[in-house]
């Protein structure tokens, strides 16, 4: 993906390219097993989910504003539970120790 984005720029990452990059390699790296041990038909049927979900959301113009629907709508799909927002940060150790997070 680094030769892909310097020698073009502006182009888009297709979104197996971003699930390989940016969700499976941590996962991989996680857990220490292949995807070999998990199968192609999950991403599969990933693949299909979003291709549905993006038809809905066709007529959205913004780029950012119809990215933002396809993953809300997969949010409510997949984990109806966590459409409520954004939960607070849990900290493991007792305030008095808690060290300020400083985000990106």
């Amino acid at each position: 993906m680094t030769y892909y984005r310097e020698k073009v720029p502006n182009g888009s990452v297709p979104i197996k390219m971003h699930m390989l990059e940016h969700h499976v390699v941590p996962c991989v790296r996680k857990w220490r097993f292949g995807l070999g041990f998990l199968g192609e038909q999950g991403l599969e049927q990933v693949h299909a989910l979003f291709n549905n979900i993006g038809r809905t959301t066709s007529g959205i113009a913004d780029p950012v504003a119809k990215l933002n629907s396809t993953l809300k709508n997969h949010l409510i799909g997949v984990s109806p539970d966590h459409t409520g927002g954004v939960p607070d940060p849990f900290f493991r150790r007792p305030p008095a120790r808690q060290k300020k997070i400083h985000w990106c």
